[in-house]
Formats: structure tokens, sequence, C-alpha cells
């Protein structure tokens, strides 16, 4: 009877039941990333959301889900062929969601095999990252020597006085904020 008790949603065994099939189901995502494994990580997600216990866990369910999203962008075209401004769009409408997910699953789980997936899915996803972030950095260091700043919705820092508080500076009172070291996915 034991072995079943995956079937019923409304037993704690049940739920771990489920989540080590979402853990195997990930885990072969991650050996081989493509459709037929990610619609088994949708399936098994799926049962473990679907849990009576889940909704009582509300940590465990939301690394579920950011798992399940990380997933889902390991099977997106990549990026590296955006420009300068193609990335910063990019970072702004997805990468701060990827990076605000890969936070969600450190520390890992109770189950030791999904806590180990989720650190693989971790690596992978922070392999994929390091990549674009290269590649940014290497176009930040062209619109650098190039003074080519006008092309993105980026601004440096150094320029936003200028270019910005002063023109406001000039019609009312202003107050400038700087907050360091806060990413976009933290901000979000």
């Amino acid at each position: 009877v034991e072995d079943y008790a995956h079937l019923s949603p409304l037993t704690p065994l049940g739920l771990e039941q489920r989540l080590e099939t979402f853990a195997e189901a990930l885990a072969e995502h991650l050996r081989s990333p493509c459709q037929p494994t990610m619609l088994r990580v949708e399936d098994a997600a799926s049962e473990v959301l679907s849990h009576q216990y889940a909704g009582d866990r509300p940590l465990r369910r939301e690394r579920v889900l950011m798992a399940r999203r990380l997933a889902r962008w390991l099977l997106q075209p990549p990026v590296e062929t955006l420009d300068y401004r193609g990335l910063v769009q990019w970072q702004a409408e997805q990468g701060a969601f990827v990076d605000w997910a890969r936070s969600r699953l450190l520390g890992g789980d109770e189950l030791e095999a999904l806590s180990r997936v989720y650190a693989d899915l971790r690596k992978q996803t922070a392999a994929q990252r390091d990549r674009l972030n290269l590649k940014f950095g290497q176009l930040l260091v062209q619109i650098n020597r190039e003074n080519a700043w006008k092309q993105g919705p980026a601004l440096p820092l150094e320029r936003v006085l200028d270019e910005i508080a002063a023109p406001i500076a000039t019609r009312a009172g202003l107050l400038v904020l700087v907050v360091d070291g806060l990413s976009l996915s933290i901000f979000r």
C-alpha cells in the first residue's frame, strides 16, 4: 500500500513520493533538455502542486514552481546574438526573473534527491547566465569605448545627474537616491 501513496492527494507520504517523481523528471530534463522531458516535468510538478499538503508548505511549493520555470527557460533559444540594447531589454523582461527563480532554489529541499537536482538546475542556469553576462560585459566595454550610451535604455550613473536630475531640478526640488548593489531581480 505504501508504494501507492502518491496516488492520494491527502497523505504526507503521497506528497513526498510526488516530490521524488518530480526530482526524477527534473533530473532527466537536465540530462536531456527537450520537449518530451519538459512535459514530464510539467506533469510531475502539477501532481505535486495539486496535493493537499503542498499548500501547507509554501516554500516547497514555490521551489517547485521556480524549478519548473527554470526548466522551461532551458528550452529557450540562446540570446547571445543580441546586441547591447537587446540584452538590456532581455535582462529587464526575462533575465531578472531567471535570476530571481534561481535564488529561490537556494537552500534546497528536505528531500535529498530534490536538493541535488535543484543544485544541478542552479548550476546549469548559472552557466547560461554567465555566458550572457560575459557577452553583456564585452558589449559594455564597446559602449564605453565608443561613448554610445544613447542606443539603449540604460544610462551610466555618472550621467544621471546631467541628463535626468539637472533638467528636473530646474523646475522643482529634487532628491536623488542611489541604491547601490540592488539588482533588477531583487528590485522586482
